[in-house]
């Protein structure tokens, strides 16, 4: 017996469960919030990927600096 497909909304809410950094767009697409660009999501391998480019963990590491800094200018006040 086929195995019946799952639908888009589906598909991408399974996929913002897993990747909190993912959110779904009103037309039904795939936004990454830390590199501010919409992913294809017709499989998973594809936002996987996309997590695991240089660019996507360059913009997450200047973050955390830009956090840490913070912490620590304000901190010793």
């Amino acid at each position: 017996m086929p195995k019946a497909k799952s639908s888009s909304p589906t598909k991408i809410k399974a996929i913002g469960n897993d990747f909190e950094e993912f959110t779904a767009t009103s037309n039904q697409k795939l936004y990454c919030q830390v590199c501010c660009c919409v992913v294809e999501h017709e499989k998973r391998i594809f936002v996987e990927q996309h997590v695991a480019i240089g660019n996507h963990h360059k913009v997450i590491e200047k973050r955390n600096i830009l956090v840490w800094s913070y912490k620590v200018i304000f901190s010793e006040k």
